[in-house]
């Protein structure tokens, strides 16, 4: 059995894990909604990206700010069914959720 632990400070990211969980934050402007987070979990991958319109409902002129690159391997296999995200206001612990279901 092998056992992973530990923390770590990135340059967009900090994280950490054990044996069993990994959580990872992402600092995202203040006024970050669910919707502007596109959230891919792939078995050994998580890609994370900021999505902002710049002009109301215009897609070609939306910004995409990579948060976690889904192309870097993860040292373990993800838990499809046990894998989410949040929003979480640090300054008012106010917690947005949303559960993924693959």
């Amino acid at each position: 059995v092998v056992l992973y632990d530990g923390y770590g400070v990135a340059k967009t990211y900090s994280w950490t894990e054990d044996e069993r969980e990994m959580e990872v934050q992402v600092k995202v402007p203040k006024k970050t909604r669910a919707k502007d987070i596109k959230f891919v979990v792939k078995p050994r991958s998580v890609d994370l990206r900021l999505v902002t319109d710049n002009d109301n409902n215009d897609n070609q002129n939306s910004t995409v700010l990579l948060l976690l690159d889904g192309e870097r391997q993860l040292r373990g296999k993800v838990s499809m069914d046990g894998t989410f995200w949040e929003i979480r206001d640090m300054d008012k612990s106010f917690k947005k959720s949303n559960n993924t279901n693959h």
